[in-house]
């Protein structure tokens, strides 16, 4: 078996969890996550489901990679994004 060493276990891979690993690798801190990324969101939302949220919300605690940043890198139209579609959030979250 491998030695595996980690400074922080995140334990869970979904928005939140992203959200802390990153902000810990932003931070020099080795960090593992344990769980298949965003699996709940993937496996049990409804594929026609939207976020309450609008595009001013974002996973990144330093503020760069944010929503709005992924919708001007992806060349959307934030008309066609009020509501969120949950593919949209999905395919947000992979970028980030």
């Amino acid at each position: 078996m491998a030695d595996t060493r980690s400074d922080l276990l995140v334990v869970g891979a979904g928005p939140y969890a992203y959200s802390v690993a990153a902000r810990a690798g932003d931070r020099g801190i080795a960090t593992t996550v344990v769980g298949r990324p965003l699996s709940f969101w993937r496996d049990k939302m409804p594929t026609d489901m939207f976020l309450r949220s609008g595009t001013d919300w974002h996973l990144d605690a330093a503020g760069e990679l944010t929503f709005e940043a992924f919708v001007e890198d992806r060349g959307l139209d934030r008309a066609d994004l009020d509501p969120i579609p949950i593919s949209v959030f999905l395919d947000h979250a992979d970028w980030f």
